[in-house]
């Protein structure tokens, strides 16, 4: 027996509970009226600049998109 056998009704609270909160996270950061702005913003700080911080940064608001059309989809 592991320790995963022994614990698993923990892990599945605990991941459940992360999951809302995860997805009550991402609710409040796409309702921001801001978003469109900063999104603008980071894509033509990419035009100037090949950073890899922004290059992510405007990855991870793409996939907040793709995560809110899956969500009202």
């Amino acid at each position: 027996m592991s320790f995963y056998d022994k614990y698993d009704g923990i892990t599945d609270a605990a991941d459940a509970e992360n999951r809302e909160l995860r997805a009550l996270l991402i609710a409040e950061w796409l309702a921001r009226p801001d978003l469109p702005a900063i999104k603008a913003q980071l894509a033509q700080r990419k035009k100037r600049s090949s950073s890899a911080l922004l290059r992510r940064k405007l990855k991870e608001l793409n996939a907040r998109e793709m995560q809110k059309a899956k969500i009202s989809a």
